[in-house]
């Protein structure tokens, strides 16, 4: 009989198949975040640019500059997440090869994160870069500033693999203030000094903290912190998920959704009068659906981008886009139960359910539309052209949706 082959540990490959496992398990969940968010996503974008191109043409003297872009690359550079995809089964597997361990997998996710974080860095730069050039009156050192930033980046990555392997909880929590307090005052010395002498100066404190975090750091690794780390990590990202998805691995506990009284009497009517039970049952359905967060989302952006605006042309058309994608929006409120059988069963007249849902449909819209004219009064000209822009906006209430949702079923 031939000898069985001995048993060959490959942190690459343990790395990739778990990589691969947790991006396939989450890529369904993403394609339709994504389907729910892009057009708010695509909205924000344009509105960021309009906001950010009139703020460097028209900023006043003496503009914060330097210090918004330090609140800004904060975050990028003090959160250090470390994706280490370890389970409770490794407790058994891998503590007797933890050398090998710490050699290979767990260097591989220190470069993995500093490389996906450093990329963050370098969108977030070339984003603030404009406002930072503007604020020197000058050519500064683009790719200089950067290199010191992915340094600084990747100093506070390793002390926060450190933070991981200290057994107390208050030391863990002062090391993590001191992070957060390093990352925004070296930013900020960096931005304010010389370029040369805000390096030396990001140097020598870096260097002076990384050696006391090392000598208070432990040598062992904490495989139970590790393992609570990761699991906060990936629930985090299913819960961000889960905002615009029901994901099926949260399995939360159920509550209860109550509406206000008010809102659902003159949205929805009297649950116990005939002529109101569809009315009721569509207002509970868009107040548990997505369409609600989407309406929500739409009409506080409009109303922002209306707010920030002037003039007799940009303004007029930001409301008329507005009100017609609410429109839209809302219009998909009338599909629910189309199909149902019981729709048939009670003694309901048959037109009553698509004329309860366009009554619903009106009344969200008129509403959305009136808040997104109040802006409207500051960022026209003359007030009265707001009235008639949502004399305008209530026009297209009636028009789109008694059009779109007349009973045709």
């Amino acid at each position: 009989m031939s000898k069985p082959e001995p048993f060959l540990f490959d942190p690459d490959r343990l790395w990739n198949r778990r990589e691969r496992g947790f991006m396939a398990e989450i890529k369904p969940y993403i394609a339709y975040a994504l389907q729910t968010v892009a057009l708010l996503i695509v909205l924000g974008m344009l509105a960021m640019a309009f906001l950010y191109g009139r703020l460097l043409t028209q900023a006043p003297p003496g503009f914060p500059f330097k210090e918004i872009i330090t609140l800004i690359l904060l975050p990028i550079l003090a959160l250090c997440p470390i994706r280490t995809y370890l389970r409770e089964p490794d407790l058994v597997f891998c503590i007797p090869l933890e050398s090998e361990f710490i050699r290979g997998y767990l260097k591989k996710a220190l470069h993995r994160a500093f490389a996906l974080q450093s990329f963050a860095l370098l969108v977030v730069w070339l984003a603030v870069w404009p406002a930072y050039a503007f604020s020197e009156g000058a050519k500064p050192g683009f790719l200089h500033v950067l290199l010191v930033l992915i340094a600084l980046k990747r100093i506070l990555l390793q002390a926060k693999w450190m933070e991981l392997m200290l057994t107390e909880r208050l030391p863990r929590a002062v090391w993590s203030l001191v992070r957060w307090l390093l990352a925004g005052g070296l930013t900020y010395a960096l931005l304010l000094m010389r370029p040369w002498v805000g390096t030396l100066t990001a140097a020598v404190v870096l260097l002076l903290y990384l050696g006391l975090i090392r000598l208070s750091s432990g040598r062992s690794l904490q495989w139970l912190r590790l393992i609570e780390t990761e699991r906060r990590h990936r629930r985090s990202i299913l819960n961000l998920l889960n905002q615009f998805v029901d994901v099926s691995d949260l399995q939360g506990r159920p509550r209860a959704v109550h509406a206000p009284r008010i809102l659902m009497e003159k949205l929805g009517g009297f649950r116990f009068q005939e002529s109101h039970a569809y009315r009721f049952l569509y207002t509970y359905v868009w107040l548990r659906s997505e369409t609600f967060g989407i309406a929500l989302r739409l009409t506080g952006l409009g109303f922002l981008l209306i707010a920030l605006t002037r003039g007799l042309l940009v303004p007029p058309i930001v409301f008329l886009v507005f009100t017609a994608l609410l429109a839209l929006q809302l219009r998909e409120l009338a599909k629910a139960y189309r199909h149902s059988d019981w729709s048939f069963i009670y003694p309901l007249p048959s037109q009553l359910r698509a004329l309860s849902a366009a009554h619903v449909v009106r009344r969200i819209h008129a509403a959305a539309v009136t808040l997104l004219a109040i802006p409207l009064l500051w960022a026209l000209p003359a007030f009265y052209y707001a009235f008639a822009l949502l004399a305008a906006g209530w026009g297209l209430t009636l028009l789109l949706c008694r059009v779109r949702l007349a009973p045709s079923d």
